[in-house]
């Protein structure tokens, strides 16, 4: 697999140690210096020994210091640590949007090479599994475990968000065997989630996360943990990912009982048309024909 060392670094980053992150962050914001260093000069600058830097490429899963120098040459013009690198002042507003959906496009196809498809495998088996699915998010991430959650009773499952960090602790206590609590985090950290996945668990429920990280203390507490790239610009959302990420566990899910979906899906449409006729808005009058005199 071909793998974007930019991306590695920054979901496995938690995780590292003292000396790994004081190499990540010198290869974060100094990579073209890198280009033209030996490994000898490059732990000579950092004040590390050598072999850490080796170290440190084998933990990204490079054979070693030129594959890593390789790859950081190939995938350096689609780093930025801004959206406003990409975009000029003279720009118009169609050429902002055709970039900024451009970036999106390129966060997709990123986080689409570094999946673990067997994560996302065994996340849908147990959405398919359980009797009822709750939903976790908290501050940014409430948006998205609200999104999820409608997404799953479209298709005709128990589904609940839960985004207030009180409540979620009043509904894990409650949980039994058949439940999944299903949270969104991107850094895998909130005492809130990490205490009610704790107790679910106890409470024989099922967990399951997606995050950024790895090593966090809520990919300790779930049986399934979906890490999923992140884009490092600035301005360019992580949702673009969550949600497609969700719109994959949906369907691989539901893979076996498409019929049924399309029929309820069918049977939503129908019912929505019904509350469009009682409350359809007014009609504006048709603008008059230029052949035609205005009768005022």
């Amino acid at each position: 697999m071909d793998v974007n060392p930019y991306a590695v670094i920054q979901s496995q980053y938690p995780a590292f140690s003292g000396i790994m992150k004081k190499i990540a962050d010198y290869v974060l914001t100094d990579s073209d210096q890198i280009q033209s260093m030996s490994v000898q000069r490059l732990a000579s600058t950092l004040s590390v020994a050598e072999s850490s830097i080796v170290r440190f490429c084998k933990l990204l899963g490079f054979s070693g210091f030129a594959e890593f120098k390789m790859k950081l040459a190939k995938y350096s013009a689609g780093f930025s640590s801004s959206v406003y690198e990409s975009v000029y002042d003279l720009d118009s507003a169609e050429q902002i949007t055709r970039k900024i959906f451009a970036l999106n496009c390129k966060t997709l196809q990123k986080a689409v090479e570094l999946l673990d498809f067997t994560k996302v495998e065994d996340g849908a088996r147990l959405i398919r599994q359980a009797e009822r699915i709750i939903l976790c998010g908290i501050g940014m991430s409430a948006s998205i475990a609200e999104n999820f959650a409608t997404h799953l009773m479209r298709i005709g499952m128990m589904a609940d968000a839960v985004t207030d960090p009180e409540l979620l602790l009043f509904v894990a206590n409650l949980s039994r065997p058949g439940t999944l609590f299903i949270a969104v985090s991107k850094s895998g950290t909130q005492s809130s989630l990490v205490d009610a996945f704790r107790i679910a668990r106890e409470r024989g429920a099922w967990t399951m996360c997606l995050t950024c990280y790895t090593g966090t203390p809520l990919e300790a507490c779930s049986d399934v943990c979906i890490r999923h790239y992140f884009p490092p610009e600035e301005l360019i959302s992580t949702r673009v990912v969550q949600n497609t990420l969700v719109d994959c566990l949906i369907t691989a899910a539901t893979m076996d009982r498409q019929s049924d979906v399309i029929d309820l899906l069918a049977k939503n449409r129908q019912a929505k048309a019904s509350l469009h006729l009682r409350y359809e808005l007014p009609r504006p009058e048709p603008a008059p024909r230029q052949d035609e005199e205005d009768p005022s």
